[in-house]
C-alpha cells in the first residue's frame, strides 16, 4: 500500500488482520462488514486518533498559581533605573491610576505597553508601601474563566497592583465578555472591590483588540492610547540609561559597551524607537563576538545570524535548529523542556553520524580544535550562541527563541539553503514519531510529525503523499496524520497548503482492507487540520457525512425499520411455514443492519469527536456549518447529524460545570445572535428525530429522550453562574417560539417533570422560563 520503506522501531509494523464473524456487533468494538471483513476498532483506538497529548486546551478556572506570576524586586529596581519616558505622561498615568483605582493602556504590539504598566505600578506600590510586588498576569487562553471578582477581591490580590499583559491576545472568553457589559453599574462595583481589597489594575490590550469596546469603555474608565515614537531626547536618555546599568551589572562586557557607546547615533538612527533600541543591547550583550556591524546586521536579519555566525558552532546550529523544526509550524505553542532537548540530541547526532557532512578527517580537525559549546557541562554557552532561552512558568520549563530572533524567518533560511540537512533528518524524525507511545514522549511525536510535514515542502508527492496513506491505514499512526497536515498547512506557500486537503481527501476515498482505518485517520486529521481553516475542515467532513455516513446509516434504519415490522408479523402468520420465513427474514435484516451500522460505526464516533474538538474554539458557529451539511444533504443527512449532536458533540461540549463549558460560554458571549443561532440548530435536531417513519421506533424514542436530557443537563450545568444562567433561559425562551413554537408544548412538559421540579434551583429555572413565556 506504501511506497515508503519502514525504519527500524517496533511500532512501525503494520496491525494484523483480525477476521470476525459477520454481524457479530458487540457494546465495545465496531464491526466492519463484508466489505471490510479484515479489521476491527475498538472505541479505544478511535479515541487515540483524538489524543491531542495535552496540548489543546479545555476549559478550566482562572488561578493564582497558575495564571498570575509576581514580578520580582530586582526587574522592579531595573525597570525604575532605566525607564524612559515622557514624564508628563508617566506622572498623569501614576496620578490617574492612584484616583481612578483602573487605568487601560492601549497601544500597537511592540512600543512597550508592558514596560510602561509596570513601572506605572513600580511608582504606586513605592507610594504607597505596597509589599508585595506586582502581580503580572499574562495572555489567557480563550477557554479559561475568569470573574474579575477572582482578582479584585482576593486575599492573594490585597493591596497589589495587578497588570493583564496584552489581555485579549489569546481571545479570552471571558475578558471578552467582561469587556463587552462593563456599564457603569459594573465599573463603579469593580472600582469598590479594589478600594476594600486596597488594589489597583492596569490592563493593557493590543489597539485592535480593543477596537470593538474602545467607546464603551472610554465611557467609564480611564483608556490612554501609548504612542511609539518618542522625542529624540528621551530616546538618548533611554540609551545612556541602559548602557550605565550594563556596565554595573554585567561583567566582562566593557568592549561591548564602549562600542555601543560610540555607535549611539547610529544605532538610534538605524533602529528609531526606544522598544527595539534596548532589545538590540540584551541581544548584542550576549554575544561574544563584540563586532557591533554585524551584530546590528544580525538584528535587523535574523535569517543572516543563523546563517553566518553560528557556522563556527555546529552544535549551537543544531540547538538552533532543533527549535527552529520544532516551531516550524506556526500554531504558537510553547516547546517543552525535555522536547526539546531529546530533538537536539537526535538533530545533533544524526547529522554528526552522516558520512558527507562529517567525514572521518573532518573528526581528526575537531579533536585539534577548540571544543564546541556541546561539549561542555553547562548549557549556558550552548544557549547563548543558539539565541535559546530556557523558561520557567511555574508548572515546568520551556524553550524560545531569544527576541527578536523568530523561528518563522530562520525556517525560509533553511528551506532555501540546507535542503540536504533535512532530508538527512527525515528517518530520525520518523523514528520520533513512531516511537514507543509512553506518556513522556506523546507531544515529542506531535513536533516530529509536524516537522516532516514542514520539511515536504521540498517534495510532497515523494514524502508527504505515501506517508499520509501508510500513516492513515495504520492502527498505530493513524492519529499522526493530522499532525503530519498541520506542518504542510502552516508553510507559506499556497500550493503546498492545498496538496494537504488534497491528500486528506484521497486518503477519505480509499478502498481496500484498510479503507475503514483511512477513513477514520482522515476525519481525525480534518478536525487538526481546522487550527488552520476550521471552515474548510468542516466542509470537508461535511462531505463525508453526506457521500458516506448518511447513504449507509439510511440503509441500517431501512433494514432496521423492516426487521421490526417482520417480528411484529411472525404472531399474525397462519402457517409454521410462513412463521419460520418471517423469523429468517428478521434475522436476515437484524444481520444487514448491524453490519451496515458496524461498517460505518467508528467512522461516526470519529466524526462526533471531530466536530466537538473543532468546536471548542468557536461551538456555536461550528454548529451553524453542520446546518449547512443538512440543507445539502437533505433529511437522511439531518439524521446523521442530529445522532452525531446528542450521542457525541453535545456532552462534550458541556461537560457538567459551566466554568469548563466552551458551548456555555459561547452562548454567555455571543449575545441574540448566538442565542438565534443555537435555536435554529437545535430546531433541526428536533425536526429531524421526530419525522415520521424516519427512524427504527426504539431508535426514534431514545434519541428524543436524549434531546430533552440535553436541555436539561443544560440547565443545569448553567444555574450556578449568572451570565450563563441568564443564557441558558433565553436559550429556552427562543426555543419555545422558533419554527412556528412547534416545541413550545413539550419544553412546558420538560420544565414540569421532575428533573426540575425536585430540585429549588432548577425549580426556580423553570419559574423563570414559564414567567417570560406566559408574558
Amino acid at each position: 500500500m506504501s511506497d515508503l520503506p519502514q525504519p527500524n522501531v517496533a511500532d512501525a509494523v503494520m496491525p494484523e488482520s483480525q477476521p470476525i464473524a459477520a454481524g457479530d456487533v458487540k457494546a465495545d468494538t465496531v464491526n466492519i462488514g463484508p466489505r471490510y471483513n479484515s479489521t476491527v476498532i475498538d472505541i479505544e483506538t478511535v479515541n487515540a486518533f483524538f489524543d491531542d497529548d495535552g496540548l489543546r486546551v479545555s476549559g478550566r478556572r482562572f488561578t493564582e498559581t497558575k495564571d498570575a506570576c509576581d514580578v520580582s524586586d530586582a526587574r522592579e529596581e531595573e525597570l525604575k533605573a532605566l525607564y524612559a519616558g515622557e514624564a508628563d505622561l508617566t506622572d498623569s498615568l501614576v496620578t490617574v491610576l492612584d484616583r481612578e483605582r483602573v487605568l487601560f493602556l492601549t497601544g500597537e504590539r511592540g512600543i512597550g505597553k508592558q514596560t510602561t504598566a509596570l513601572y506605572v505600578a513600580a511608582r504606586i506600590a513605592d507610594a504607597h508601601d505596597l509589599e508585595r510586588s506586582t502581580a503580572l498576569i499574562a495572555p489567557l487562553d480563550a477557554q479559561v474563566h475568569l470573574e474579575l471578582r477572582n482578582v479584585t477581591v482576593e486575599s492573594a490580590f490585597r493591596r497589589r497592583v495587578i497588570v493583564f499583559d496584552d489581555a485579549l491576545a489569546k481571545k479570552n472568553a471571558s475578558l471578552i465578555d467582561i469587556f463587552g457589559r462593563l456599564e457603569r453599574v459594573e465599573c463603579d462595583r469593580l472600582v469598590d472591590d479594589l478600594v476594600r481589597n486596597d488594589s489597583y489594575l492596569i490592563v493593557t490590550v493590543a489597539s485592535a483588540d480593543l477596537a470593538p469596546f474602545q467607546q464603551q469603555l472610554g465611557s467609564h474608565l480611564h483608556v490612554r492610547e501609548l504612542g511609539a515614537q518618542l522625542p529624540r531626547p528621551i530616546v538618548e536618555d533611554g540609551y545612556a540609561r541602559k548602557l550605565d546599568w550594563v556596565a554595573a551589572h554585567i561583567r566582562d562586557k566593557s568592549e561591548h559597551v564602549d562600542r555601543l557607546t560610540a555607535a549611539r547615533e547610529h544605532i538610534v538612527d538605524t533602529l528609531k524607537t526606544l522598544a527595539r533600541i534596548a532589545s538590540f543591547i540584551d541581544f548584542y550583550i550576549k554575544r561574544n563576538d563584540p563586532d557591533l556591524d554585524s551584530a546590528l546586521d544580525d538584528f535587523t536579519d535574523a535569517a543572516r545570524w543563523f546563517r553566518t555566525s553560528l557556522a563556527g558552532d555546529f552544535d549551537a546550529w543544531c540547538c538552533a535548529l532543533a527549535l527552529i523544526l520544532a516551531q516550524a509550524a506556526p500554531l504558537g505553542e510553547e516547546v517543552a523542556w525535555l522536547d526539546f532537548e531529546r530533538l537536539r540530541r537526535t538533530v545533533s547526532e544524526r547529522l554528526k553520524a552522516d558520512g558527507e557532512l562529517f567525514p572521518a578527517w573532518r573528526e581528526k580537525e575537531r579533536a585539534r580544535s577548540i571544543r564546541a559549546s556541546g561539549e561542555r557541562l553547562d548549557d549556558d554557552g550552548l544557549r547563548t550562541v543558539a539565541q535559546v532561552e530556557t523558561v520557567s512558568d511555574g508548572m515546568g520549563h520551556t524553550v524560545r527563541f531569544i527576541e527578536p530572533v523568530r523561528a518563522a524567518d530562520l525556517w525560509k533560511t533553511i528551506l532555501t539553503h540546507n535542503r540536504r540537512v533535512l532530508n538527512t533528518l527525515i528517518p530520525a524524525l520518523r523514528t520520533l514519531a513512531e516511537q514507543d507511545r509512553a506518556v513522556e514522549r506523546l507531544s515529542l511525536r506531535v513536533i516530529a510529525a509536524r516537522a516532516i510535514g514542514c520539511i515536504g515542502e521540498i517534495d510532497p508527492d515523494r514524502m508527504i503523499r505515501p506517508l499520509i496513506r501508510y500513516w492513515g491505514g495504520s492502527k498505530a499512526f493513524g492519529h499522526l496524520v493530522g499532525r503530519l497536515v498541520q506542518g504542510v498547512l502552516g508553510s507559506a506557500s499556497p500550493e503546498y497548503r492545498e496538496t494537504a486537503w488534497q491528500h486528506l481527501a484521497g486518503l477519505a476515498a480509499e478502498r481496500g482492507d484498510n479503507a475503514e482505518h483511512c477513513l477514520v485517520s482522515a476525519i481525525a486529521a480534518y478536525a487538526q487540520a481546522a487550527a488552520y481553516d476550521a471552515g474548510r475542515a468542516m466542509k470537508c467532513l461535511g462531505e463525508i457525512v453526506i457521500e458516506q455516513l448518511a447513504p449507509a446509516m439510511d440503509e441500517h434504519h431501512r433494514a432496521a425499520r423492516a426487521a421490526a415490522i417482520a417480528d411484529r408479523t411472525v404472531a399474525d402468520a397462519r402457517t409454521k411455514k410462513r412463521a419460520e420465513t418471517l423469523r429468517r427474514k428478521h434475522e436476515q435484516l437484524i444481520r444487514l443492519a448491524g453490519e451496515i451500522k458496524g461498517t460505518y460505526s467508528a467512522a461516526l464516533a470519529a466524526t462526533g469527536r471531530a466536530v466537538a474538538y473543532i468546536a471548542y474554539d468557536d461551538p456555536i458557529g461550528t454548529l451553524t456549518a453542520m446546518r449547512d451539511w443538512t440543507s445539502k444533504g437533505g433529511q437522511r443527512t439531518g439524521i446523521v447529524v442530529s445522532m452525531l449532536f446528542l450521542r457525541a458533540i453535545a456532552d462534550e461540549l458541556v461537560p457538567g460545570d459551566a466554568v469548563y463549558s466552551p458551548m456555555l460560554l459561547s452562548l454567555s458571549t455571543g449575545g441574540c445572535r448566538g442565542v438565534s443561532d443555537l435555536s435554529a440548530f437545535l430546531a433541526d435536531v428536533y425536526a429531524s428525530i421526530h419525522r415520521t417513519f424516519a427512524l427504527p421506533a426504539d431508535t426514534q424514542h431514545e434519541l428524543k429522550s436524549e434531546f430533552a436530557d440535553c436541555l436539561a443537563f443544560w440547565a443545569r450545568a448553567g444555574i450556578d453562574n449568572r451570565v450563563c444562567r441568564t443564557a441558558v433561559e433565553d436559550l429556552f425562551v427562543a426555543l419555545a417560539a422558533v419554527r412556528h413554537k412547534m416545541m413550545r408544548e413539550e419544553l412546558y412538559t420538560l420544565l414540569g417533570s421532575s428533573v426540575f421540579i425536585d430540585d429549588d434551583d432548577m425549580s426556580s429555572f423553570a419559574m423563570s422560563v414559564r414567567k417570560r413565556l406566559d408574558d
